[in-house]
């Protein structure tokens, strides 16, 4: 048995097809079983509705997926450019420890 994000996860990769098919799989059965015009127009109505609704949904998650990346991206360069000054400055100390070896020994 699929489990919830099993699921999550083929939505997302595969979301916008599996909408169409299922909008097109419904749209059929309700024509099949149902005849008039005014009946269709408002099925496509509402299936062009739902489509709509799942694909933002869809490219909302994408864009939250995003901007965390970008969030995490700045926030390594924070930490990437704190690392960098602490080296500078173990290197200035051990270079002050180098040239002053010999007073240190004493």
């Amino acid at each position: 048995m699929l489990r919830y994000v099993e699921i999550v996860r083929i939505i997302e990769k595969n979301g916008l097809m599996l909408i169409a098919v299922a909008i097109v799989l419904f749209y059929w059965v309700f024509d099949v079983v149902t005849e008039g015009q005014m009946t269709n127009r408002l099925l496509i109505t509402i299936s062009i509705f739902a489509y709509g609704i799942f694909t933002q949904f869809l490219i909302n998650g994408q864009k939250t997926a995003k901007e965390s990346l970008q969030q995490a991206h700045v926030e390594l360069e924070r930490t990437n450019e704190r690392l960098a000054h602490a080296n500078e400055k173990l290197e200035l100390a051990y270079a002050w420890m180098r040239d002053n070896r010999d007073e240190l020994r004493q």
